[in-house]
């Protein structure tokens, strides 16, 4: 896999931002018991493909980011930088770490 540009990582991620927006706007009242099912499955789906770039991006940040750009640690980089608490980014680093030796 080839290393893809900011500009290319910036026009898919402006894409999901907006279709994100457009599904936030949407009512569900509409919709049958099975069919709020489905939806909920498809968004449940979306979410964990979304954790393999953040995986990524983590891990590339820990690989190559020194403690001077981050102005600190990665988890208090995280902690800022995603407004949660530092045990929480933490997690997301101890996570990515896991899914690294296992993938």
């Amino acid at each position: 896999m080839s290393s893809s540009t900011c500009g290319e990582i910036a026009a898919v991620l402006d894409g999901l931002d907006g279709e994100a927006e457009r599904l936030c706007e949407l009512s569900f009242e509409a919709s049958t018991t099975a069919e709020l099912l489905g939806v909920i499955d498809r968004v449940e789906r979306i979410v964990r493909k979304l954790a393999v770039p953040g995986h990524a991006v983590i891990n590339q940040l820990a690989l190559a980011a020194t403690n001077a750009e981050l102005c600190g640690t990665l988890g208090q980089a995280l902690s800022n930088r995603l407004r949660i608490n530092k045990s929480d980014a933490n997690q997301r680093i101890t996570q990515t770490a896991a899914a690294n030796a296992t993938g």
